[in-house]
């Protein structure tokens, strides 16, 4: 389940950037800024993608029923991508095209104080929002690159969240490099080309929330170090004579699959190994809550799916 913490950011996120992207519009109209008619449809954008991604949140925790055995984390992905095509995508071209037209033009700046209002009360509210959403990383994001700590999160809707908000930053300091020096040093095409250079940022949020998306839509393996720990819970559980195989997929933000066949000591009752199933299965889901589905196999480790007994990850 998605955390309540990163629910609110979100929320938070989507009232402010609503807020902003309605501010930011008038400004440019009245201003006859493009960096900020960019940064006003980068506004909706954001606000369309945390919309989005809580309706993918939402969908995406319902419980697994008959049609959906294995649960309903797939529909986090599925608007994600739809955020990255319809939103970033679409917001990307308007920018651009909003740009050229831009530089085409020659008529000045205007009531360039509130341009300067408008973006540094934006910077202020992303900034914040970066910070809430940075700290909810944790502990573990010390010492390791940013995509990583992002990709390796706990909770997954954490990474178009950071995504969003870094791109709302980047996108503000180009605005504002492009109106200063259309204002302060009189270059005409500096506003055009910040232009440009917003709806290039979106484009390439898109092509990596796409990316990043893809892994769950298609249900790639879940993180090594899961693997590795389901395998290491499994060996110590006093029934497991050894571990054949482990298979863990990955499906939505609290969505994980695991199957794995284990090799029962031969000793054993049939009501002995039934109550250490349940005993691991409980242990695996309690130090992983993001594990949706255990289903524990017991075989033979000689004519197991492992063949020789080695255990196979997957």
């Amino acid at each position: 389940m998605a955390k309540a913490v990163t629910i609110r950011i979100a929320i938070v996120s989507l009232i402010g950037n609503a807020a902003l992207a309605a501010a930011k519009f008038v400004v440019a109209a009245f201003s006859g800024s493009g960096a900020m008619f960019a940064e006003a449809v980068h506004s909706t954008v954001n606000a369309g993608n945390e919309a989005l991604l809580l309706l993918g949140i939402q969908r995406a925790e319902r419980p697994a029923d008959a049609l959906h055995p294995v649960g309903h984390g797939r529909e986090f992905s599925f608007w994600s991508i739809v955020a990255a095509i319809l939103l970033f995508g679409l917001g990307a071209g308007v920018s651009i095209c909003k740009g050229f037209d831009k530089l085409g033009e020659s008529r000045a700046l205007e009531h360039v104080g509130w341009v300067y209002l408008v973006l540094g009360v934006a910077f202020l509210f992303q900034v914040g929002t970066w910070l809430a959403t940075w700290r909810e990383l944790g502990e573990p994001r010390a010492g390791r690159p940013l995509l990583t700590t992002l990709r390796q999160a706990k909770d997954p809707a954490l990474f178009p969240l950071a995504l969003a908000h870094g791109s709302a930053l980047a996108g503000l300091a180009l605005a504002l490099a492009g109106v200063f020096c259309t204002d302060r040093l009189g270059w005409s095409w500096a506003d055009g080309t910040a232009a440009l250079a917003i709806g290039a940022v979106m484009a390439l949020a898109a092509i990596v929330l796409l990316l990043e998306t893809r892994g769950l839509l298609i249900g790639d393996a879940a993180e090594p170090h899961l693997i590795e720990d389901i395998m290491g819970v499994a060996g110590r559980a006093a029934f497991v004579h050894g571990v054949n195989e482990v298979r863990v997929m990955q499906f939505g933000p609290s969505d994980v699959l695991v199957n794995l066949s284990v090799d029962a000591h031969d000793h054993l009752a049939a009501r002995d190994v039934e109550a250490g199933v349940s005993a691991l299965e409980a242990e695996i889901r309690g130090r992983h809550p993001e594990i949706s589905q255990v289903f524990i196999e017991i075989q033979s480790g000689e004519g197991g799916p492992a063949g020789d007994g080695a255990p196979t990850l997957a």
